[in-house]
């Protein structure tokens, strides 16, 4: 039978979850303001960090929650979401690839 030497790798697109989530799809003139309030209400919520434009592409955030329960529950409530610096349609939530590390707004 086939088989791997190794376990395959995971997805790209789907990094293991964690208690931060990646905020992509965000307009050019979002602020952390539109950001906290998006995100502040939800239960667990840490604190976000916010990248205006990455590399020369849109900007993101990462939004910090108490566990990995917390992070999955914001993913439901607020995938998708419009917020009103966005032309562009809803937010793209997912697991970050690695948790937050230092201070949060």
């Amino acid at each position: 039978p086939l088989g791997y030497a190794v376990d395959p790798p995971a997805p790209f697109d789907h990094p293991p979850p964690c208690q931060t989530l990646f905020v992509g799809n965000l307009g050019p003139q979002v602020s952390p303001a539109e950001l906290r309030a998006a995100f502040a209400p939800l239960p667990g919520f840490r604190g976000l960090k916010a990248d205006p434009a990455p590399r020369g592409g849109g900007a993101v955030a990462f939004v910090d929650f108490v566990s990995v329960d917390a992070a999955a529950a914001a993913i439901a409530a607020r995938q998708g979401a419009l917020l009103a610096s966005n032309p562009r349609g809803g937010v793209r939530l997912a697991f970050a690839r690695e948790p937050l590390r230092g201070a949060v707004w």
